[in-house]
């Protein structure tokens, strides 16, 4: 449940597809500070990222006067809707056993534990611990694992908080676009990563 209804040109007809911003001036200078990615950005990619997660897509009640929730279901109920087969489930190849869990449990370990990570990149930082664990990996895997292309995307908006926060660090930290750079968890990381694979095996 997120406190304050939709705002100005922001209305149940029109969303997720038209913004507005109570105040406008703060809205930039969150943007400028790079604590904003891109406007009216972050629910279709959220979408996305459940979609590639096999998780049916977050639903938003916008009815509300003064709020408004998002309701996440468990990707298991997708699942088991679309196999009709349950020998399948034994053909899993070894990228999809890094298929989130419980995604509702997992965004909200990883969030409290990186409160700078934005919600539309908790996903793929999540993934992105996975990909670690107790090795020490290139960017490139990191970048495999997640699909992802832009370096500089992944860097700015899922290494950096991380490393803000000492839950990954570098193998080069005075260098860090030195061309051998790797990236390990600490022991905060690996603490993390921990309730994040007791949150995947209930």
């Amino acid at each position: 449940m997120n406190p304050g209804g939709l705002y100005g040109q922001a209305r149940p007809e029109n969303f997720p597809n038209v913004n507005d911003y109570r105040n406008s001036v703060v809205a930039e200078m969150m943007k400028n500070l790079n604590y904003v990615n891109m406007f009216n950005h972050g629910i279709g990619e959220v979408q996305d990222l459940l979609k590639e997660n096999e998780s049916p897509k977050a639903e938003f009640n916008v009815g509300y006067l003064t709020a408004f929730s998002v309701v996440l279901q468990e990707p298991n109920d997708a699942g088991m809707a679309r196999n009709t087969n349950p020998d399948d489930e034994l053909d899993k190849s070894e990228s999809e056993t890094t298929k989130l869990g419980d995604i509702k449990n997992m965004v909200q370990i990883l969030s409290q534990s990186c409160p700078k990570l934005s919600q539309a990149y908790l996903i793929k930082a999540i993934m992105a611990i996975k990909a670690i664990k107790d090795q020490t990996v290139p960017l490139s895997c990191i970048l495999k694992i997640n699909n992802e292309k832009n370096k500089t995307r992944l860097r700015k908006n899922v290494l950096i908080p991380m490393l803000d926060v000492n839950l990954i660090a570098m193998t080069h930290p005075d260098t860090p676009r030195h061309p051998q750079q790797k990236y390990y968890l600490t022991d905060l990381g690996l603490a993390v990563l921990k309730q994040l694979e007791q949150e995947n095996k209930q």
